[in-house]
């Protein structure tokens, strides 16, 4: 898989619909070292930054898109938004 490649992912403003929208794929990338956090992916974690056809954005491990298991469930989460490793690729401490 690559950017530009067609796949299916969870709709994320509808996470219990389990409806599965065709996302193009914008990057392919590793995560850096991230501070250690409980929750967060870990270092060198490849993911795919994912484009919905409506503009949404967002980030799921690539292992899981490859296999078509991305998923929206809280139990099992995916990169949080809100890491910086998913926005800047700097790591370091998320604004409060």
């Amino acid at each position: 898989m690559q950017a530009g490649d067609r796949v299916l992912a969870p709709d994320p403003g509808n996470p219990l619909s389990g409806a599965r929208l065709a996302v193009t794929i914008v990057q392919v990338f590793s995560l850096p070292a991230p501070p250690r956090m409980p929750g967060f992916a870990l270092p060198g974690k490849r993911m795919c930054r994912v484009r919905y056809d409506d503009g949404r954005t967002t980030t799921w491990p690539y292992e899981d898109i490859r296999r078509g298991e991305a998923t929206t469930d809280p139990d099992r989460p995916a990169l949080r938004q809100h890491h910086p490793a998913a926005r800047t690729g700097q790591g370091g401490r998320p604004r409060r």
